[in-house]
């Protein structure tokens, strides 16, 4: 098993109950729930559109895309 589960404080009630689970496979992600006052975050996965997609690459520099890459479920 490649993840941990640890306790943290919560942002919200900044309770220390706050249960947190962190992976690295197949990818970062990282899921908390506040026990106390129901606060939670967790990895969210999609794929941005291609207008998207080309305003984060102008940010970098990068060429823009005339059409989407395959984007298969992970």
């Amino acid at each position: 098993m490649s993840g941990c589960s640890y306790t943290s404080c919560c942002p919200n009630c900044g309770s220390e109950d706050m249960k947190c689970y962190s992976d690295y496979k197949p990818y970062d992600i990282q899921d908390n729930v506040c026990l106390n006052c129901g606060f939670y975050a967790y990895t969210n996965q999609g794929y941005m559109s291609l207008a998207e997609l080309n305003v984060a690459r102008a940010e970098e520099e990068l060429e823009p895309l005339k059409e989407l890459p395959l984007q298969e479920k992970v």
